[in-house]
Protein backbone atom coordinates (compact mmCIF):
# COMPACT_ATOMS: atom_id res chain seq x y z
CA UNK A 1 0.00 0.00 0.00
CA UNK A 2 2.92 2.39 0.78
CA UNK A 3 4.23 1.77 -2.61
CA UNK A 4 0.63 2.74 -4.14
CA UNK A 5 0.74 5.80 -2.46
CA UNK A 6 4.13 7.15 -3.46
CA UNK A 7 3.49 6.61 -7.13
CA UNK A 8 -0.13 8.36 -6.38
CA UNK A 9 2.24 11.32 -5.09
CA UNK A 10 4.24 10.85 -8.00
CA UNK A 11 1.71 10.90 -10.56
CA UNK A 12 -0.21 14.04 -9.13
CA UNK A 13 2.65 15.82 -9.59
CA UNK A 14 3.71 14.50 -12.85
CA UNK A 15 -0.28 15.52 -13.87
CA UNK A 16 0.92 19.47 -12.67
CA UNK A 17 4.17 19.27 -14.82
CA UNK A 18 2.42 17.82 -17.63
CA UNK A 19 -0.51 20.40 -17.85
CA UNK A 20 1.27 22.92 -17.39
CA UNK A 21 3.58 21.80 -20.26
CA UNK A 22 0.46 21.57 -22.59
CA UNK A 23 -1.03 25.43 -21.40
CA UNK A 24 2.00 27.59 -22.54
CA UNK A 25 1.35 26.21 -26.09
CA UNK A 26 -2.24 27.63 -25.24
CA UNK A 27 -1.95 30.64 -23.88
CA UNK A 28 -2.21 32.94 -27.07
CA UNK A 29 -5.25 31.12 -28.13
CA UNK A 30 -7.06 31.85 -24.83
CA UNK A 31 -6.22 35.14 -24.74
CA UNK A 32 -8.08 36.05 -27.83
CA UNK A 33 -11.45 34.78 -26.49
CA UNK A 34 -12.83 34.99 -22.29
CA UNK A 35 -12.89 32.18 -20.44
CA UNK A 36 -16.08 30.85 -18.58
CA UNK A 37 -14.30 28.44 -16.19
CA UNK A 38 -11.14 28.72 -14.58
CA UNK A 39 -9.46 25.98 -12.78
CA UNK A 40 -6.54 25.70 -10.76
CA UNK A 41 -4.68 22.09 -9.79
CA UNK A 42 -2.58 21.95 -6.56
CA UNK A 43 -0.36 19.17 -5.02
CA UNK A 44 2.09 19.98 -2.10
CA UNK A 45 3.83 17.57 0.84
CA UNK A 46 3.08 18.46 4.38
CA UNK A 47 4.92 17.33 7.30
CA UNK A 48 1.64 17.35 9.70
CA UNK A 49 -2.10 18.12 9.21
CA UNK A 50 -2.54 21.57 10.86
CA UNK A 51 -5.70 22.41 10.68
CA UNK A 52 -6.98 25.99 10.77
CA UNK A 53 -8.17 25.73 14.36
CA UNK A 54 -4.48 24.77 15.88
CA UNK A 55 -5.23 21.12 16.36
CA UNK A 56 -2.99 19.01 14.60
CA UNK A 57 -5.05 15.71 12.84
CA UNK A 58 -2.32 13.75 12.14
CA UNK A 59 1.35 14.28 13.13
CA UNK A 60 3.17 11.97 9.78
CA UNK A 61 3.66 13.87 6.46
CA UNK A 62 0.86 13.76 4.11
CA UNK A 63 0.00 14.72 1.08
CA UNK A 64 -2.93 17.40 0.25
CA UNK A 65 -4.40 17.90 -2.71
CA UNK A 66 -6.62 20.35 -3.96
CA UNK A 67 -9.00 20.92 -7.38
CA UNK A 68 -10.93 24.23 -7.67
CA UNK A 69 -12.99 25.28 -10.55
CA UNK A 70 -14.03 28.91 -10.72
CA UNK A 71 -17.17 29.92 -12.54
CA UNK A 72 -16.33 33.75 -13.42
CA UNK A 73 -19.31 35.31 -15.01
CA UNK A 74 -21.61 34.23 -12.37
CA UNK A 75 -22.03 36.80 -9.86
CA UNK A 76 -18.74 38.15 -9.31
CA UNK A 77 -17.50 34.43 -9.09
CA UNK A 78 -19.08 31.20 -8.03
CA UNK A 79 -16.74 27.86 -7.34
CA UNK A 80 -16.90 24.49 -6.76
CA UNK A 81 -13.68 22.95 -4.67
CA UNK A 82 -12.59 19.24 -3.89
CA UNK A 83 -9.67 18.93 -1.19
CA UNK A 84 -8.29 15.45 -0.49
CA UNK A 85 -5.35 14.32 2.24
CA UNK A 86 -3.75 11.19 1.97
CA UNK A 87 -1.43 10.05 4.65
CA UNK A 88 2.00 8.77 3.75
CA UNK A 89 2.53 6.53 6.51
CA UNK A 90 2.23 3.28 4.49
CA UNK A 91 -1.48 2.87 5.99
CA UNK A 92 -4.23 1.91 3.86
CA UNK A 93 -7.13 4.83 2.93
CA UNK A 94 -9.73 5.58 5.42
CA UNK A 95 -7.38 4.56 7.90
CA UNK A 96 -6.45 7.89 10.25
CA UNK A 97 -7.61 11.23 10.60
CA UNK A 98 -4.96 12.44 7.71
CA UNK A 99 -7.50 11.03 4.95
CA UNK A 100 -10.10 13.33 4.50
CA UNK A 101 -12.34 14.63 1.15
CA UNK A 102 -14.02 17.99 1.62
CA UNK A 103 -16.28 19.83 -1.03
CA UNK A 104 -16.83 22.68 -1.13
CA UNK A 105 -19.15 25.49 -3.13
CA UNK A 106 -19.58 28.87 -3.01
CA UNK A 107 -19.80 32.69 -4.47
CA UNK A 108 -18.48 35.93 -3.96
CA UNK A 109 -20.25 39.22 -4.99
CA UNK A 110 -18.71 43.12 -5.00
CA UNK A 111 -21.42 45.03 -2.59
CA UNK A 112 -20.41 48.78 -2.12
CA UNK A 113 -17.71 51.19 -0.88
CA UNK A 114 -15.17 48.60 -1.89
CA UNK A 115 -16.25 45.29 0.15
CA UNK A 116 -16.47 41.92 -1.11
CA UNK A 117 -18.73 38.98 0.38
CA UNK A 118 -18.25 35.55 0.25
CA UNK A 119 -20.17 32.93 1.15
CA UNK A 120 -19.61 28.93 0.78
CA UNK A 121 -20.68 25.62 2.14
CA UNK A 122 -18.55 22.76 2.63
CA UNK A 123 -18.96 19.23 3.17
CA UNK A 124 -15.74 17.41 5.54
CA UNK A 125 -15.95 13.44 5.04
CA UNK A 126 -13.58 13.09 7.64
CA UNK A 127 -12.37 9.58 9.16
CA UNK A 128 -13.77 7.06 8.39
CA UNK A 129 -13.86 8.34 5.52
CA UNK A 130 -17.11 7.51 2.76
CA UNK A 131 -18.91 6.63 5.67
CA UNK A 132 -21.53 8.18 8.31
CA UNK A 133 -20.55 6.17 11.48
CA UNK A 134 -18.86 9.02 13.22
CA UNK A 135 -21.13 11.71 11.98
CA UNK A 136 -19.26 14.40 9.27
CA UNK A 137 -18.56 17.82 9.58
CA UNK A 138 -20.77 20.39 7.43
CA UNK A 139 -19.33 24.21 7.31
CA UNK A 140 -21.05 27.73 6.68
CA UNK A 141 -18.87 30.43 5.97
CA UNK A 142 -19.36 33.96 5.29
CA UNK A 143 -16.66 36.64 4.74
CA UNK A 144 -16.09 40.30 4.18
CA UNK A 145 -13.29 41.53 3.10
CA UNK A 146 -12.18 44.88 1.89
CA UNK A 147 -8.77 45.49 -0.91
CA UNK A 148 -6.26 48.09 0.11
CA UNK A 149 -3.88 49.60 -1.87
CA UNK A 150 -0.82 51.44 0.38
CA UNK A 151 1.94 52.97 -1.04
CA UNK A 152 2.22 50.42 -4.36
CA UNK A 153 1.08 47.20 -2.34
CA UNK A 154 -2.00 45.52 -2.29
CA UNK A 155 -3.74 44.30 0.92
CA UNK A 156 -6.74 42.64 1.94
CA UNK A 157 -8.68 42.91 4.84
CA UNK A 158 -11.35 40.60 5.91
CA UNK A 159 -13.27 39.20 8.81
CA UNK A 160 -15.13 35.71 8.61
CA UNK A 161 -17.48 33.80 10.58
CA UNK A 162 -17.42 30.15 10.22
CA UNK A 163 -20.29 28.01 11.33
CA UNK A 164 -19.72 24.24 12.23
CA UNK A 165 -22.62 21.06 12.14
CA UNK A 166 -22.11 17.80 12.50
CA UNK A 167 -24.16 15.57 10.33
CA UNK A 168 -24.77 12.81 13.29
CA UNK A 169 -24.09 13.71 17.08
CA UNK A 170 -21.45 11.37 18.55
CA UNK A 171 -19.66 11.99 21.45
CA UNK A 172 -16.80 12.80 19.23
CA UNK A 173 -17.71 15.38 17.80
CA UNK A 174 -19.65 18.96 18.56
CA UNK A 175 -20.55 21.69 16.82
CA UNK A 176 -19.40 25.19 16.91
CA UNK A 177 -18.03 28.85 15.52
CA UNK A 178 -14.67 30.46 14.89
CA UNK A 179 -14.96 33.50 13.84
CA UNK A 180 -11.54 35.42 12.45
CA UNK A 181 -10.47 39.09 11.92
CA UNK A 182 -6.88 39.30 9.55
CA UNK A 183 -4.85 40.79 6.56
CA UNK A 184 -3.28 39.12 3.80
CA UNK A 185 -0.27 40.44 1.23
CA UNK A 186 0.65 38.84 -2.03
CA UNK A 187 2.97 39.88 -4.56
CA UNK A 188 5.11 38.58 -7.51
CA UNK A 189 8.48 40.47 -8.76
CA UNK A 190 8.69 40.16 -12.31
CA UNK A 191 6.39 37.44 -12.66
CA UNK A 192 9.42 35.11 -11.99
CA UNK A 193 8.90 35.16 -7.82
CA UNK A 194 5.86 35.17 -5.54
CA UNK A 195 5.63 36.13 -2.06
CA UNK A 196 2.44 35.38 0.00
CA UNK A 197 1.74 36.23 3.28
CA UNK A 198 -0.80 36.38 6.05
CA UNK A 199 -1.83 37.26 9.52
CA UNK A 200 -5.14 36.92 11.69
CA UNK A 201 -6.42 36.08 15.19
CA UNK A 202 -8.71 33.80 15.73
CA UNK A 203 -11.68 33.19 18.52
CA UNK A 204 -12.90 29.19 19.05
CA UNK A 205 -15.89 29.05 21.23
CA UNK A 206 -15.21 25.23 21.56
CA UNK A 207 -15.93 23.53 18.12
CA UNK A 208 -14.70 19.81 17.78
CA UNK A 209 -15.12 19.17 21.84
CA UNK A 210 -11.56 21.62 22.35
CA UNK A 211 -11.69 24.23 25.15
CA UNK A 212 -12.53 27.99 24.02
CA UNK A 213 -9.68 30.64 23.47
CA UNK A 214 -8.50 32.86 20.94
CA UNK A 215 -5.59 32.16 18.76
CA UNK A 216 -2.83 33.82 16.23
CA UNK A 217 -2.20 31.93 12.80
CA UNK A 218 0.75 33.49 10.89
CA UNK A 219 1.49 32.13 7.27
CA UNK A 220 4.50 32.64 4.14
CA UNK A 221 4.64 31.36 1.31
CA UNK A 222 7.60 32.23 -1.39
CA UNK A 223 8.83 30.23 -4.52
CA UNK A 224 8.89 30.91 -8.31
CA UNK A 225 6.72 31.14 -11.45
CA UNK A 226 7.00 29.51 -14.70
CA UNK A 227 4.04 30.37 -16.75
CA UNK A 228 0.64 28.87 -15.46
CA UNK A 229 3.29 27.10 -12.57
CA UNK A 230 3.89 28.09 -9.09
CA UNK A 231 6.37 26.17 -6.94
CA UNK A 232 7.84 26.70 -3.46
CA UNK A 233 7.49 26.35 0.09
CA UNK A 234 5.34 27.61 2.69
CA UNK A 235 5.55 27.97 6.65
CA UNK A 236 2.17 28.15 8.47
CA UNK A 237 2.37 29.07 12.87
CA UNK A 238 -0.38 28.85 15.06
CA UNK A 239 -0.33 30.07 18.73
CA UNK A 240 -2.95 29.88 21.52
CA UNK A 241 -3.12 33.36 22.78
CA UNK A 242 -5.13 32.31 25.94
CA UNK A 243 -4.61 29.44 28.04
CA UNK A 244 -6.49 25.70 26.73
CA UNK A 245 -6.55 22.41 28.24
CA UNK A 246 -7.01 20.18 24.82
CA UNK A 247 -3.49 19.69 23.89
CA UNK A 248 -3.80 22.51 21.35
CA UNK A 249 -0.10 24.51 21.91
CA UNK A 250 2.48 26.13 19.66
CA UNK A 251 2.80 24.15 16.23
CA UNK A 252 4.89 24.99 13.16
CA UNK A 253 3.55 23.32 9.83
CA UNK A 254 6.07 23.03 6.41
CA UNK A 255 5.00 22.40 2.98
CA UNK A 256 6.17 21.97 -0.42
CA UNK A 257 3.37 22.74 -3.34
CA UNK A 258 3.14 23.01 -6.74
CA UNK A 259 0.12 24.30 -8.36
CA UNK A 260 -0.96 25.11 -11.87
CA UNK A 261 -4.10 27.69 -13.26
CA UNK A 262 -5.54 26.54 -16.99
Amino acid sequence: MLNKKISFCFFSLILLLLAGTSIQGQQQEEKNKKKNIHYILTSGFHNKYLGNDGAVFHDKPLLQTDFFIEFPKIFDGCFIDIWISFGLDGTDFSSDFGDEVDVTGGCRKEISFGFKFNGEVSWYDIFPVFSLKNGDVIKLKARISRPLHIRGEGFVLYFSDEIYLISKQTEHLKGGAIIRSGIDWNKKIKNRVYVETGMEIFYDNGAFLFDNGWFSKSQLGFGGIAGPLKFGPKLVTIIPLTEVNDNRKTEIALSFGVSVIF
